[in-house]
């Protein structure tokens, strides 16, 4: 379980956010039909695109999330080729950060830079809707994800600003330039010769160091192609797909009442995660961080107890409780500014 969490959780934390119904689906495209849990973040409206290839079931669509609200948006189980984007200007135009799926019988997927950036995007399978065969390969059903805000650092030849003078994009150099050099075409169309590291500014290299796992240019996917398999075309991963940064809490207690946990509660306080509960059967709770790593994972054996935490920077933290695997509900935890906390 490790690494792929925090967005699954984050889609599913609040009162009022989307959950996961039963799974596999049986919904408008038969039994089998993905979710994708969409979550906004940020302090403004979204404009969420979809552009399916191939032929999909799903066409091409375009819809509004609400600042800080989720939807659940059904896809088929074979939705090949499709990418889904996200803007905060309804006619905003121009390239953007981009989540790319091949789904079937193996699903991947990636997120994209080679056009530019707009938003932070993070993707992750959630747990208990896949069965990951190598526990030690981190691109299988792992979390991918470009969190940082990379407009204050976009290099200024790069730069779209809207009316106001506020930069709202970061083009890539092919789509700045459109030449062939930069978009890896022509007599530059191969891994061996489209080499960011020979330009004139190596571009890529400024997008990978915030965005490690995301995709910058044509060619730079050989580490960067998630993949999930399922084994049938008619049941998959559900997606948990998330714009912006997590949202901030003040409070180091959550209390969890999802019908199969009972009452949980759980407290985080320096150098321990406390829970107590008032029924529920085996369960195990997971913290992880901002961005995803694993802080703590535990099995819950008792009515009442403490586990240690290493020391935890000043921040937004998630507590996710599972029962025999599959994830049954989370909520956000925040480690204080106070001295016993050791800074940030």
């Amino acid at each position: 379980m490790k690494f792929m969490i925090l967005l699954a959780a984050m889609a599913l934390s609040g009162t009022g956010s989307a959950r996961v119904a039963d799974w596999p689906h049986d919904g408008k495209y038969g039994m089998g039909t993905r979710h994708l849990i969409i979550r906004n973040h940020l302090p403004k409206d979204l404009y969420i695109d979809v552009l399916s290839g191939g032929n999909s079931l799903l066409k091409s669509d375009e819809f509004m999330l609400p600042a800080g609200g989720d939807t659940v948006y059904e896809v088929p189980n074979v939705w090949r080729a499709s990418r889904l984007w996200g803007r905060t200007e309804k006619a905003q135009t121009g390239p953007s950060t981009l989540v790319e799926w091949t789904m079937g019988k193996r699903d991947w997927y990636d997120i994209s830079l080679v056009d530019g950036y707009n938003l932070p995007v993070t993707v992750a399978p959630v747990p208990g809707t896949y069965a990951k065969i190598d526990a030690n390969d981190p691109l299988q059903c792992g979390t991918v994800s470009c969190a940082e805000d990379l407009l204050p650092d976009c290099p200024p030849e790069l730069q779209k600003k809207d009316a106001l003078g506020q930069v709202v994009q970061c083009l890539s150099a092919c789509s700045k330039y459109n030449k062939d050099e930069y978009c890896c075409r022509g007599i530059y169309d191969s891994a061996q010769i489209c080499r960011p590291e020979t330009w004139e500014m190596n571009y890529p290299a400024t997008f990978k160091a915030a965005c490690p796992t995301a995709v910058t240019y044509a060619f730079d996917d050989s580490l960067n192609t998630f993949i999930c398999p399922s084994g049938s075309e008619e049941v998959g991963p559900d997606y948990e797909i998330g714009f912006g940064a997590l949202r901030a809490t003040s409070d180091p207690i959550a209390v969890f009442t999802a019908p199969a946990i009972g009452r949980l509660r759980v407290s985080l306080e320096p150098g321990l995660l406390r829970f107590s509960r008032a029924d529920g059967g085996d369960l195990r709770i997971g913290l992880y961080d901002a961005r995803g790593r694993t802080v703590l994972e535990k099995r819950l054996s008792a009515s009442a107890g403490s586990f240690a935490v290493p020391a935890l920077r000043a921040g937004v933290y998630v507590a996710a409780v599972y029962a025999g695997g599959r994830f049954l509900e989370s909520r956000e935890l925040r480690a204080g500014d106070s001295p016993a906390f050791p800074g940030r």
